[in-house]
């Protein structure tokens, strides 16, 4: 129904993806998002979309309308500070400097056999500086656990839920399992002057972690979740395109994301 949160219960269902490289005069755009639609998998404390379809009369020559009803997390979305901080930036309040063609940095975790219990801790992030130089003021960082593009499409393996009497209490429902970010690493990355973090799970803040979210949103950063990080990126020398909903207000929104790659 309308506005019914999903449960991790729900059978696995199909979701078209992103991912797919295409090639420019400028190197190669890959698209890093999932599609929205009815079946697609998010956080299961957030309404599924509702597409319905809308009486053509008064539009001569149309042959198909439809009225959409999102959720602010539905999908690949961006959490913008405003999500946890009173007053903060809201998601039309970014620059686009901010937002477009902003250099990329990606930190691989493993992908794709990273294990649930996976959590990207400031040592890991220091480890990648030595391999890959330091993290630049201003660029954009992707987290690359391989999470989802593993199991996105696989709703059940998505939320991984281990023990259905474990209830997570922020949402009442059973707790899923799935790599997340330490609180010192999203401080680090914030140190280090990054305009928002980018990451393949349902949030910064897997099972058994608390503080990433908050501590980058507190900051002024923005976070996007459900991301498609292609093995396709490299480490750095490309850039990323996060275009949010632009509504009024809104402490999150869907988004499409593009990696532009050299």
């Amino acid at each position: 129904a309308r506005g019914t949160p999903q449960a991790p219960s729900r059978p696995a269902e199909k979701t078209r993806c992103g991912g797919k490289a295409i090639a420019t005069s400028g190197g190669s755009v890959v698209d890093c998002g999932f599609a929205l639609s009815s079946e697609a998998t998010q956080r299961p404390d957030v309404a599924p979309v509702f597409i319905d379809a809308v009486e053509t009369s008064g539009y001569p020559g149309a042959v198909e309308r439809k009225s959409f009803a999102l959720d602010g997390g539905s999908g690949t979305h961006l959490q913008a500070p405003s999500h946890y901080v009173v007053g903060g930036r809201s998601v039309d309040r970014f620059s686009s400097e901010e937002l477009v063609d902003v250099p990329l940095v990606v930190i691989d975790c493993g992908a794709p056999y990273v294990d649930a219990d996976f959590v990207l801790t400031p040592e890991d992030i220091e480890q990648d500086e030595r391999r890959h130089g330091t993290i630049a003021r201003g660029s954009l960082v992707a987290i690359r656990t391989g999470w989802a593009a593993r199991h996105y499409t696989n709703r059940d393996a998505y939320y991984n839920v281990t023990d259905w009497t474990d209830i997570d209490e922020a949402t009442g429902l059973a707790r899923l399992h799935f790599p997340g970010v330490a609180e010192g690493a999203a401080r680090l990355l914030r140190d280090r002057g990054v305009v928002g973090v980018v990451i393949d799970t349902m949030a910064l803040d897997g099972p058994g972690t608390s503080g990433a979210l908050r501590e980058l949103l507190q900051r002024d950063a923005y976070v996007v979740a459900n991301a498609n990080l292609t093995e396709a990126l490299p480490a750095r020398g490309a850039s990323m395109t996060v275009a949010p909903l632009l509504v009024e207000g809104a402490p999150e929104a869907p988004c499409r994301v593009y990696a532009r790659i050299p």
